[in-house]
């Protein structure tokens, strides 16, 4: 009886007129279970004149894995709210939807002041496994961050080709950090290196 009253009470607030008790019902959803349940309200929410109850709404939605939130999140790379675009793009590479590499390429490019989605976008990208992508990559190796140089050794090694392999040799040669020169050279070891093509 408790849990369908707490249902009906997160349901009321996702569908109430006031944008701050939308925003408390999103917050409830998205540190508790049973998501799905809510997709209807989720959705309309997504779709509020409101940033901040879009901001959130997009967050849920970008916890819950399914492919039927794809058209969802590829309609927000378009929002007005960078933040917005940020995390649905970064959702969207769980899925490997290529609509979402030109926003994850303009957020690692720009260097945004949001260390944790800078980071978040450079290993969201390397989920692609893209050669193409490894210019990008490359940038941030000389990165000021020490995680965004991380992040992108990591993508580098799934990569997994021959150019990845020759460009961590070169990033080898150049590094100068300890702790970042074990993490490149534990990524050079990961290679199969007769064959550096084949991915890991």
């Amino acid at each position: 009886m408790n849990n369908i009253c707490a249902n009906d009470h997160i349901r009321k607030l996702l569908n109430s007129r006031t944008f701050q008790k939308k925003e408390i019902g999103l917050y409830i959803l998205l540190h508790g279970e049973n998501k799905n349940k809510y997709l209807d309200e989720i959705i309309s929410c997504s779709q509020c004149s409101d940033n901040k109850v879009r901001l959130v709404a997009i967050m849920v939605l970008s916890s819950i894995n399914s492919k039927k939130i794809v058209p969802l999140l590829e309609k927000s790379l378009s929002d007005k709210l960078w933040k917005i675009r940020a995390i649905a793009a970064i959702s969207l590479a769980k899925y490997k939807n290529d609509k979402a590499i030109p926003v994850l390429k303009t957020i690692i490019q720009n260097d945004i002041p949001d260390h944790s989605i800078h980071k978040r976008a450079i290993e969201a990208l390397g989920k692609y496994k893209k050669d193409e992508l490894l210019s990008i990559f490359e940038k941030m190796l000389s990165h000021r961050r020490k995680a965004s140089k991380i992040k992108a050794i990591d993508a580098i090694r799934k990569i997994g080709s021959h150019d990845a392999f020759q460009l961590l040799v070169s990033a080898e040669e150049k590094e100068t950090d300890g702790n970042i020169l074990s993490r490149i050279r534990s990524a050079i070891q990961s290679f199969d290196q007769r064959s550096p093509d084949k991915n890991n």
